[in-house]
């Protein structure tokens, strides 16, 4: 897009007052999502994230750690089990997860 819009600007094609191809820049929109969101940067700029059992963390879906759950989605950190109890596995979903030892 950008070799695009360069050749049109030079060509006359595109002609605003003071528009030179040394004053336009290329990128993408800034826009800002929902805590526990990050943007996708498509053609329709949504925001995403992630699933229950799984938490955000810098940009990333993490597995919820043995000894928490996630019921939730689009969360930024993971429940922890009640006292004297753990999951079986990593990305659990559900409190009932939770097992005494």
């Amino acid at each position: 897009l950008s070799n695009f819009m360069t050749n049109i600007v030079e060509d006359g094609a595109f002609d605003l007052l003071n528009v030179t191809t040394g004053a336009m820049q290329f990128g993408w929109l800034e826009y800002h999502c929902p805590l526990g969101l990050v943007p996708t940067f498509n053609d329709e700029g949504t925001c995403v994230g992630c699933p229950p059992g799984q938490y955000l963390d810098n940009d990333e879906c993490l597995d919820c750690s043995k000894g928490y759950y996630q019921d939730t989605e689009y969360q930024i950190n993971c429940e922890k089990c009640p006292s004297n109890q753990s999951t079986e596995s990593t990305r659990s979903t559900s409190k009932n997860d939770c097992q005494g030892n």
